[in-house]
Protein backbone atom coordinates (compact mmCIF):
# COMPACT_ATOMS: atom_id res chain seq x y z
CA UNK A 1 0.00 0.00 0.00
CA UNK A 2 1.45 3.30 -1.08
CA UNK A 3 0.09 6.81 -1.45
CA UNK A 4 0.71 10.07 -3.19
CA UNK A 5 -0.97 13.42 -3.58
CA UNK A 6 -2.53 15.03 -6.60
CA UNK A 7 -4.68 18.14 -7.12
CA UNK A 8 -8.02 18.03 -8.91
CA UNK A 9 -10.57 20.58 -9.99
CA UNK A 10 -12.49 20.40 -6.77
CA UNK A 11 -11.22 17.90 -4.32
CA UNK A 12 -7.83 17.47 -2.75
CA UNK A 13 -6.81 14.34 -1.00
CA UNK A 14 -4.21 11.71 -0.21
CA UNK A 15 -3.15 8.84 -2.36
CA UNK A 16 -0.72 6.23 -3.67
CA UNK A 17 2.31 5.81 -5.92
CA UNK A 18 2.11 8.16 -8.90
CA UNK A 19 4.03 11.43 -9.25
CA UNK A 20 3.45 13.85 -6.41
CA UNK A 21 1.62 17.00 -7.48
CA UNK A 22 0.42 20.04 -5.55
CA UNK A 23 -2.51 19.51 -3.22
CA UNK A 24 -4.71 22.57 -2.55
CA UNK A 25 -5.69 23.04 1.05
CA UNK A 26 -9.14 24.51 0.35
CA UNK A 27 -11.58 24.90 -2.48
CA UNK A 28 -14.88 26.53 -3.27
CA UNK A 29 -17.70 24.59 -4.85
CA UNK A 30 -21.05 25.54 -6.31
CA UNK A 31 -24.03 23.77 -4.72
CA UNK A 32 -26.95 22.54 -6.76
CA UNK A 33 -30.38 21.05 -6.31
CA UNK A 34 -30.34 18.25 -3.77
CA UNK A 35 -32.29 15.58 -5.63
CA UNK A 36 -30.77 12.10 -5.80
CA UNK A 37 -27.74 12.10 -8.09
CA UNK A 38 -25.82 9.46 -10.04
CA UNK A 39 -22.07 10.15 -9.94
CA UNK A 40 -20.28 8.03 -12.53
CA UNK A 41 -17.51 10.24 -13.86
CA UNK A 42 -13.92 9.93 -12.74
CA UNK A 43 -14.19 12.87 -10.33
CA UNK A 44 -17.92 13.50 -9.90
CA UNK A 45 -19.22 14.90 -6.63
CA UNK A 46 -22.05 16.78 -5.03
CA UNK A 47 -21.92 19.18 -2.08
CA UNK A 48 -24.92 18.52 0.16
CA UNK A 49 -26.60 21.71 1.31
CA UNK A 50 -27.51 22.12 4.97
CA UNK A 51 -25.11 19.35 5.89
CA UNK A 52 -21.39 18.89 6.64
CA UNK A 53 -20.84 16.57 3.64
CA UNK A 54 -19.72 16.08 0.10
CA UNK A 55 -20.44 12.81 -1.75
CA UNK A 56 -17.69 11.84 -4.19
CA UNK A 57 -16.99 9.25 -6.89
CA UNK A 58 -13.19 9.32 -7.19
CA UNK A 59 -11.60 7.09 -9.84
CA UNK A 60 -7.95 7.99 -9.53
CA UNK A 61 -6.84 4.92 -11.47
CA UNK A 62 -9.59 4.90 -14.09
CA UNK A 63 -6.95 4.35 -16.77
CA UNK A 64 -6.18 0.95 -15.26
CA UNK A 65 -9.82 0.01 -14.75
CA UNK A 66 -11.75 -2.28 -17.07
CA UNK A 67 -15.39 -1.69 -16.19
CA UNK A 68 -17.50 0.92 -14.45
CA UNK A 69 -17.91 2.48 -11.02
CA UNK A 70 -20.69 4.79 -9.81
CA UNK A 71 -21.50 6.48 -6.53
CA UNK A 72 -25.14 7.35 -5.91
CA UNK A 73 -26.40 10.01 -3.54
CA UNK A 74 -29.91 9.00 -2.46
CA UNK A 75 -31.08 11.44 0.21
CA UNK A 76 -30.49 12.95 3.62
CA UNK A 77 -32.66 11.78 6.48
CA UNK A 78 -33.02 12.30 10.22
CA UNK A 79 -32.87 9.28 12.51
CA UNK A 80 -35.28 8.66 15.38
CA UNK A 81 -32.66 10.13 17.71
CA UNK A 82 -32.53 13.34 15.66
CA UNK A 83 -29.19 12.59 13.98
CA UNK A 84 -28.74 13.77 10.40
CA UNK A 85 -27.72 10.97 8.03
CA UNK A 86 -26.82 10.60 4.37
CA UNK A 87 -27.90 7.60 2.29
CA UNK A 88 -25.54 6.71 -0.54
CA UNK A 89 -24.46 3.76 -2.65
CA UNK A 90 -21.35 2.53 -4.43
CA UNK A 91 -21.78 0.21 -7.41
CA UNK A 92 -18.66 -1.49 -8.76
CA UNK A 93 -18.36 -3.54 -11.94
CA UNK A 94 -14.60 -3.86 -12.47
CA UNK A 95 -13.00 -6.80 -14.24
CA UNK A 96 -10.23 -8.75 -12.50
CA UNK A 97 -6.95 -8.18 -14.34
CA UNK A 98 -3.95 -9.88 -12.77
CA UNK A 99 -1.45 -7.14 -13.59
CA UNK A 100 -3.54 -4.50 -11.78
CA UNK A 101 -5.17 -6.66 -9.12
CA UNK A 102 -3.19 -4.91 -6.36
CA UNK A 103 -3.94 -1.42 -7.65
CA UNK A 104 -7.02 0.23 -6.10
CA UNK A 105 -9.09 1.81 -8.83
CA UNK A 106 -10.77 4.45 -6.71
CA UNK A 107 -12.52 5.58 -3.57
CA UNK A 108 -16.24 6.19 -3.13
CA UNK A 109 -16.85 8.32 -0.07
CA UNK A 110 -18.63 10.95 1.98
CA UNK A 111 -16.27 13.71 3.13
CA UNK A 112 -16.57 16.32 5.84
CA UNK A 113 -16.78 20.00 4.87
CA UNK A 114 -17.18 21.58 8.31
CA UNK A 115 -15.15 21.95 11.52
CA UNK A 116 -11.90 20.79 9.95
CA UNK A 117 -8.45 22.35 10.46
CA UNK A 118 -8.97 22.51 14.21
CA UNK A 119 -6.82 21.06 16.97
CA UNK A 120 -7.75 17.72 18.43
CA UNK A 121 -7.92 19.30 21.88
CA UNK A 122 -10.60 21.72 20.68
CA UNK A 123 -12.82 18.91 19.40
CA UNK A 124 -15.45 17.72 21.85
CA UNK A 125 -16.43 14.61 19.90
CA UNK A 126 -16.60 13.06 16.43
CA UNK A 127 -19.83 11.05 16.63
CA UNK A 128 -20.55 8.64 13.81
CA UNK A 129 -22.69 5.74 12.74
CA UNK A 130 -21.89 3.79 9.58
CA UNK A 131 -24.25 1.06 8.36
CA UNK A 132 -23.71 -0.81 5.12
CA UNK A 133 -24.38 -3.93 3.08
CA UNK A 134 -22.29 -5.20 0.22
CA UNK A 135 -23.81 -7.51 -2.37
CA UNK A 136 -21.17 -9.38 -4.39
CA UNK A 137 -21.92 -11.28 -7.59
CA UNK A 138 -18.23 -12.03 -8.23
CA UNK A 139 -15.07 -12.06 -6.13
CA UNK A 140 -14.56 -8.55 -4.74
CA UNK A 141 -11.48 -6.86 -3.33
CA UNK A 142 -11.85 -3.72 -1.25
CA UNK A 143 -12.62 -2.28 2.15
CA UNK A 144 -14.86 -0.06 4.26
CA UNK A 145 -12.95 2.57 6.19
CA UNK A 146 -12.63 5.98 7.82
CA UNK A 147 -9.78 8.15 6.58
CA UNK A 148 -8.42 11.20 8.43
CA UNK A 149 -5.36 13.42 7.99
CA UNK A 150 -3.56 15.26 10.79
CA UNK A 151 -0.60 17.61 10.98
CA UNK A 152 0.85 20.00 13.52
CA UNK A 153 0.45 22.60 10.75
CA UNK A 154 -3.09 23.82 10.17
CA UNK A 155 -4.42 22.87 6.74
CA UNK A 156 -1.33 20.90 5.68
CA UNK A 157 -2.14 17.48 4.24
CA UNK A 158 0.71 17.19 1.73
CA UNK A 159 4.02 17.70 3.50
CA UNK A 160 6.04 14.91 5.10
CA UNK A 161 4.93 16.13 8.52
CA UNK A 162 1.38 15.03 7.68
CA UNK A 163 0.01 11.75 8.98
CA UNK A 164 -2.70 9.66 7.38
CA UNK A 165 -4.93 7.77 9.80
CA UNK A 166 -6.97 4.82 8.60
CA UNK A 167 -9.64 2.94 10.55
CA UNK A 168 -10.55 -0.21 8.63
CA UNK A 169 -13.95 -1.62 9.54
CA UNK A 170 -14.21 -4.44 7.00
CA UNK A 171 -12.01 -5.69 4.17
CA UNK A 172 -12.01 -8.62 1.77
CA UNK A 173 -10.24 -10.13 -1.19
CA UNK A 174 -6.82 -9.95 0.43
CA UNK A 175 -6.42 -6.18 0.67
CA UNK A 176 -3.44 -5.27 2.87
CA UNK A 177 -2.41 -2.03 4.61
CA UNK A 178 0.90 -0.27 4.23
CA UNK A 179 3.35 -1.65 6.79
CA UNK A 180 1.82 -5.13 6.66
CA UNK A 181 5.19 -6.68 5.96
CA UNK A 182 6.60 -5.15 9.14
CA UNK A 183 3.94 -6.71 11.33
CA UNK A 184 1.78 -4.75 13.79
CA UNK A 185 3.65 -1.99 15.63
CA UNK A 186 1.08 -1.87 18.43
CA UNK A 187 -2.18 -3.34 19.66
CA UNK A 188 -5.10 -1.45 21.15
CA UNK A 189 -7.54 -3.29 23.38
CA UNK A 190 -11.24 -2.59 23.89
CA UNK A 191 -11.74 0.20 21.39
CA UNK A 192 -15.18 0.26 19.78
CA UNK A 193 -15.91 -3.16 21.26
CA UNK A 194 -12.91 -5.02 19.87
CA UNK A 195 -9.10 -5.00 19.78
CA UNK A 196 -7.04 -3.53 16.96
CA UNK A 197 -3.62 -3.96 15.38
CA UNK A 198 -1.72 -0.92 14.16
CA UNK A 199 0.21 -1.15 10.89
CA UNK A 200 2.26 1.79 9.77
CA UNK A 201 5.07 2.82 7.53
CA UNK A 202 6.20 5.77 5.46
CA UNK A 203 4.87 6.16 1.96
CA UNK A 204 8.12 6.21 0.03
CA UNK A 205 6.61 8.45 -2.66
CA UNK A 206 5.43 11.23 -0.36
CA UNK A 207 7.29 10.69 2.89
CA UNK A 208 3.97 10.72 4.73
CA UNK A 209 3.46 8.20 7.53
CA UNK A 210 0.32 6.08 7.17
CA UNK A 211 -1.14 4.56 10.34
CA UNK A 212 -3.84 1.93 9.73
CA UNK A 213 -5.83 0.27 12.50
CA UNK A 214 -7.29 -3.13 11.58
CA UNK A 215 -9.80 -4.83 13.91
CA UNK A 216 -9.14 -8.34 15.16
CA UNK A 217 -12.86 -8.91 14.63
CA UNK A 218 -14.22 -7.21 11.54
CA UNK A 219 -17.43 -5.22 11.70
CA UNK A 220 -20.22 -6.94 9.80
CA UNK A 221 -22.18 -4.03 8.41
CA UNK A 222 -22.58 -1.64 11.32
CA UNK A 223 -20.31 0.65 13.30
CA UNK A 224 -21.02 3.34 15.88
CA UNK A 225 -18.74 5.38 18.08
CA UNK A 226 -16.88 8.58 18.83
CA UNK A 227 -13.91 8.76 16.48
CA UNK A 228 -12.12 11.07 18.89
CA UNK A 229 -11.50 7.91 20.95
CA UNK A 230 -9.57 6.54 17.97
CA UNK A 231 -7.45 9.68 17.67
CA UNK A 232 -6.80 9.78 21.42
CA UNK A 233 -5.68 6.15 21.29
CA UNK A 234 -2.98 7.22 18.86
CA UNK A 235 -2.08 10.11 21.16
CA UNK A 236 -1.64 7.54 23.95
CA UNK A 237 0.76 5.68 21.66
CA UNK A 238 2.76 8.87 21.15
CA UNK A 239 1.98 9.23 17.44
CA UNK A 240 1.06 12.90 17.84
CA UNK A 241 -0.26 15.25 20.53
CA UNK A 242 -3.65 16.79 21.11
CA UNK A 243 -2.29 20.04 19.72
CA UNK A 244 -2.22 18.51 16.22
CA UNK A 245 -4.73 19.71 13.63
CA UNK A 246 -7.43 17.46 12.19
CA UNK A 247 -7.32 18.65 8.58
CA UNK A 248 -9.26 15.98 6.65
CA UNK A 249 -11.98 13.48 7.50
CA UNK A 250 -14.15 11.11 5.48
CA UNK A 251 -15.72 7.66 5.34
CA UNK A 252 -15.99 5.43 2.31
CA UNK A 253 -15.01 2.30 0.44
CA UNK A 254 -12.01 1.43 -1.73
CA UNK A 255 -12.34 -1.02 -4.61
CA UNK A 256 -9.88 -3.00 -6.68
CA UNK A 257 -12.05 -5.35 -8.75
CA UNK A 258 -15.34 -7.23 -8.65
CA UNK A 259 -19.03 -6.85 -9.28
CA UNK A 260 -20.54 -5.50 -6.08
CA UNK A 261 -23.09 -3.06 -4.74
CA UNK A 262 -22.61 -1.32 -1.40
CA UNK A 263 -25.57 0.48 0.19
CA UNK A 264 -24.68 2.75 3.09
CA UNK A 265 -26.15 5.09 5.66
CA UNK A 266 -23.66 7.43 7.32
CA UNK A 267 -23.75 9.98 10.11
CA UNK A 268 -20.44 11.77 10.69
CA UNK A 269 -19.63 15.17 12.13
CA UNK A 270 -17.04 17.00 14.18
CA UNK A 271 -18.40 18.75 17.25
CA UNK A 272 -16.26 21.53 18.64
CA UNK A 273 -15.73 21.12 22.38
CA UNK A 274 -17.13 23.14 25.26
CA UNK A 275 -16.27 23.45 28.94
CA UNK A 276 -18.24 20.28 29.63
CA UNK A 277 -16.01 17.45 30.80
CA UNK A 278 -16.63 13.97 29.46
CA UNK A 279 -15.16 11.29 31.69
CA UNK A 280 -13.98 8.18 29.88
CA UNK A 281 -12.43 4.88 30.79
CA UNK A 282 -8.81 3.86 30.32
CA UNK A 283 -7.64 2.44 27.05
CA UNK A 284 -4.96 -0.25 27.09
CA UNK A 285 -2.41 -0.16 24.33
CA UNK A 286 0.78 -2.09 23.81
CA UNK A 287 3.69 -1.78 21.40
CA UNK A 288 6.56 -4.02 20.38
CA UNK A 289 8.78 -2.35 22.95
CA UNK A 290 6.45 -1.17 25.71
CA UNK A 291 2.87 -0.58 26.80
CA UNK A 292 1.04 2.64 27.52
CA UNK A 293 -2.31 3.75 28.88
CA UNK A 294 -4.23 6.93 28.35
CA UNK A 295 -4.49 9.51 31.11
CA UNK A 296 -6.81 12.32 32.04
CA UNK A 297 -6.12 15.73 30.58
CA UNK A 298 -7.76 19.13 30.47
CA UNK A 299 -7.60 21.47 27.52
CA UNK A 300 -8.19 25.19 27.17
CA UNK A 301 -11.31 26.46 25.46
CA UNK A 302 -10.71 27.47 21.87
CA UNK A 303 -12.95 29.42 19.52
CA UNK A 304 -13.05 27.94 16.03
CA UNK A 305 -13.52 29.96 12.89
CA UNK A 306 -14.68 28.32 9.69
CA UNK A 307 -12.12 28.56 6.92
CA UNK A 308 -13.12 29.34 3.36
CA UNK A 309 -11.05 29.60 0.20
CA UNK A 310 -10.25 28.90 -3.47
CA UNK A 311 -12.70 28.04 -6.22
CA UNK A 312 -13.38 25.17 -8.57
CA UNK A 313 -16.11 24.15 -10.97
CA UNK A 314 -18.53 21.28 -10.49
CA UNK A 315 -18.51 18.49 -13.06
CA UNK A 316 -21.03 15.68 -13.31
CA UNK A 317 -21.05 13.10 -16.07
CA UNK A 318 -23.85 11.01 -17.49
CA UNK A 319 -24.33 7.95 -15.26
CA UNK A 320 -23.39 4.54 -16.53
CA UNK A 321 -25.24 1.35 -15.82
CA UNK A 322 -24.38 -0.52 -12.63
CA UNK A 323 -24.35 -4.28 -12.16
CA UNK A 324 -27.41 -6.18 -10.99
CA UNK A 325 -26.68 -8.00 -7.75
CA UNK A 326 -27.92 -11.49 -6.99
CA UNK A 327 -26.42 -12.36 -3.60
CA UNK A 328 -26.34 -10.20 -0.50
CA UNK A 329 -24.11 -10.02 2.55
CA UNK A 330 -25.54 -10.62 5.99
CA UNK A 331 -25.48 -7.06 7.29
CA UNK A 332 -27.93 -4.27 6.53
CA UNK A 333 -27.83 -0.48 6.75
CA UNK A 334 -30.71 1.38 8.34
CA UNK A 335 -32.36 1.96 5.00
CA UNK A 336 -31.40 2.75 1.46
CA UNK A 337 -33.19 2.64 -1.82
CA UNK A 338 -31.07 -0.30 -2.96
CA UNK A 339 -30.90 -2.57 0.09
CA UNK A 340 -33.20 -5.25 1.47
CA UNK A 341 -31.24 -7.73 3.59
CA UNK A 342 -31.66 -8.60 7.27
CA UNK A 343 -29.54 -7.00 10.03
CA UNK A 344 -26.96 -8.79 12.14
CA UNK A 345 -25.51 -8.03 15.54
CA UNK A 346 -22.08 -6.39 15.52
CA UNK A 347 -20.02 -4.30 17.94
CA UNK A 348 -21.52 -0.81 18.00
CA UNK A 349 -20.74 0.82 21.34
CA UNK A 350 -17.68 3.02 21.53
CA UNK A 351 -15.48 2.54 24.57
CA UNK A 352 -14.14 5.63 26.19
CA UNK A 353 -10.65 6.81 26.94
CA UNK A 354 -9.51 8.14 30.26
CA UNK A 355 -9.50 11.66 28.89
CA UNK A 356 -11.49 14.70 29.96
CA UNK A 357 -12.03 17.13 27.12
CA UNK A 358 -13.37 20.54 27.98
CA UNK A 359 -12.45 22.62 24.99
CA UNK A 360 -10.64 25.54 25.71
CA UNK A 361 -23.95 28.31 6.11
CA UNK A 362 -24.49 26.28 3.47
CA UNK A 363 -26.60 28.31 1.05
CA UNK A 364 -30.16 27.21 0.33
CA UNK A 365 -30.05 28.74 -3.14
CA UNK A 366 -28.30 26.42 -5.56
CA UNK A 367 -26.90 29.42 -7.43
CA UNK A 368 -24.93 30.67 -4.44
CA UNK A 369 -21.41 29.38 -3.96
CA UNK A 370 -20.22 27.96 -0.65
CA UNK A 371 -16.77 27.16 0.58
CA UNK A 372 -15.48 23.95 2.10
CA UNK A 373 -12.14 22.55 3.24
CA UNK A 374 -10.26 20.09 1.11
CA UNK A 375 -10.86 16.38 1.29
CA UNK A 376 -8.68 13.38 1.05
CA UNK A 377 -8.91 10.75 -1.57
CA UNK A 378 -6.50 8.13 -2.83
CA UNK A 379 -4.77 8.48 -6.16
CA UNK A 380 -3.11 5.21 -6.94
CA UNK A 381 -0.13 4.11 -9.00
CA UNK A 382 -0.09 3.91 -12.76
CA UNK A 383 1.98 0.76 -12.52
CA UNK A 384 1.85 -2.57 -10.76
CA UNK A 385 3.13 -2.31 -7.16
CA UNK A 386 6.42 -3.94 -6.29
CA UNK A 387 6.03 -7.37 -4.68
CA UNK A 388 7.50 -8.13 -1.30
CA UNK A 389 10.25 -10.72 -1.11
CA UNK A 390 7.84 -13.39 0.09
CA UNK A 391 5.02 -12.58 -2.31
CA UNK A 392 4.07 -14.50 -5.41
CA UNK A 393 1.84 -13.59 -8.32
CA UNK A 394 -1.46 -15.41 -8.35
CA UNK A 395 -3.43 -16.42 -11.40
CA UNK A 396 -6.70 -16.01 -9.51
CA UNK A 397 -7.92 -13.20 -7.23
CA UNK A 398 -6.02 -13.43 -3.91
CA UNK A 399 -8.03 -14.42 -0.87
CA UNK A 400 -8.02 -13.14 2.68
CA UNK A 401 -6.47 -16.46 3.71
CA UNK A 402 -3.61 -15.96 1.31
CA UNK A 403 -3.11 -12.47 2.67
CA UNK A 404 -2.92 -13.75 6.21
CA UNK A 405 -0.26 -16.23 5.12
CA UNK A 406 1.78 -13.45 3.52
CA UNK A 407 1.42 -14.90 0.03
CA UNK A 408 0.08 -11.78 -1.65
CA UNK A 409 1.59 -8.44 -2.48
CA UNK A 410 1.15 -5.44 -0.24
CA UNK A 411 -1.51 -3.31 -1.89
CA UNK A 412 -1.50 0.33 -2.86
CA UNK A 413 -4.42 0.93 -0.52
CA UNK A 414 -5.52 2.75 2.59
Amino acid sequence: MHFQHRSFLALAALSSTAPVLALPTFFQLVPRAQASVDLCGDYDYIILQNSPWIVYNMLYNAAEMVGTQCTYYDEMTTSSSGTQEVLWNSETDIEYVESTSNVPKGYSFVGLTQNLEVTLSSIGSIPTTYDWTRTNTTAFKGNVCYDFMTNDIKGDSTSTSSRELMLWLQYEGGQLPIGWGNGPSATIDDLFGTSWELYEDVNTDTGITVSSLLPTTQFEGSFSGDLKDWLLALVALGKFTEDTYVNVGNAGTEFFYGNATMNATLALQIDIGSTTTTSTKALAVSTKAASATSSKATFASTSIEKVLSTSSALSVSTPVSAPVSTSTSSATPKTTSKSSSAPVSVPTSAPSLAVSTPSSTPASDASVSVSAPAFKTHQRPSHTPKPTSSSTRQAVPPTATAAAEGRVEEDDSC
